[in-house]
This record gives structure tokens, C-alpha cells and sequence, in this order.
């Protein structure tokens, strides 16, 4: 799997004041695989969150979720991902009815084993993970207080 991280942001209308009707600002990700790709969105104001959107195939095809793909070891590889490396502590899927959480305990093998771990959640500046008894980041020192 590769992964492309592409940072965006969009903006509305700036006012006489300077300020913007909205902004929006995160990095999409791109998790390619030979056959497909799927895309992912995380926004710079919400780091614990991140969204899959689409896929697209080799030939450039967009495709939108219909159910979440449990049994699909790329998907499966991509949530992990979001999870373990970016920091996601909610990763989630845009399915028809809207946006719905990602269950890691329905994915088979090792990804079930590591959603039944203790939790654990990761650091508000750096999102390194932060286990359990610990009462500030190990890499970088943030704290509560």
C-alpha cells in the first residue's frame, strides 16, 4: 500500500474585516493499491477524526461506499492506517445514509485482536498515542494542565 498525504484547504468569501464565510483545512489521503484506490479526508480541527469518502479504480473510476467493506483486506489495511499511524481515534465511512463509524472489532484477525485491546487515545498536539496511565505524551509532553 502506498499512501499519499495531500493537504487542503478551501475557503469562502472573505469579508471587509478579513474574515472567511468558512475555511476548512485538513489532509486527503490516498491509499493506492494496483487495482484502486481509496480516498480518505481528516480536517485540521477535528485530528481524531477521519472519513472515508470513495475509491476510484485503475482506470480512474469513482466509486462510492454501499456498505462498509469488513471483509476487504486493502480496506481493512487503509483503516488501520488512520488508526494506528495518523492518530484517528474515530475513523469512519461515507455510506448513502451518511457518515457511519468504522467497527475494528468486525474486521477478522489482527485488526479484531487490536480493537479489543485496552483503549488508549492519542495526544491533542502531536497525536501520538497515549497509553493508558500515563498522564502526558511520551513524544512530545503535552499534559491536561
Amino acid at each position: 500500500m502506498q499512501v499519499i498525504e495531500e493537504p487542503f484547504e478551501e475557503a469562502g468569501e472573505q469579508d471587509a474585516n478579513g474574515l472567511y464565510e468558512y475555511y476548512y483545512s485538513g489532509v486527503v489521503y490516498r491509499f493506492v493499491f494496483p487495482d484502486r484506490e481509496f480516498h480518505a479526508r481528516r480536517y485540521d480541527d477535528t485530528p481524531g477524526e477521519a472519513h472515508f469518502l470513495a475509491s476510484s479504480t485503475s482506470s480512474g473510476e469513482r466509486l462510492l461506499f454501499e456498505a462498509i467493506p469488513y471483509d476487504d483486506a486493502e480496506f481493512a489495511a487503509a483503516a488501520a492506517y488512520l488508526r494506528d499511524t495518523v492518530g484517528a481515534d474515530a475513523v469512519g465511512i461515507l455510506l448513502p445514509s451518511g457518515y457511519v463509524p468504522v467497527d475494528f472489532v468486525r474486521f477478522p484477525g489482527e485488526l479484531r485482536a487490536k480493537a479489543d485491546m485496552p483503549e488508549s487515545f492519542h495526544c491533542f498536539q502531536c497525536r501520538a498515542a497515549i497509553p493508558e496511565g500515563l498522564d502526558k505524551c511520551p513524544a512530545c509532553g503535552w499534559t491536561w494542565e
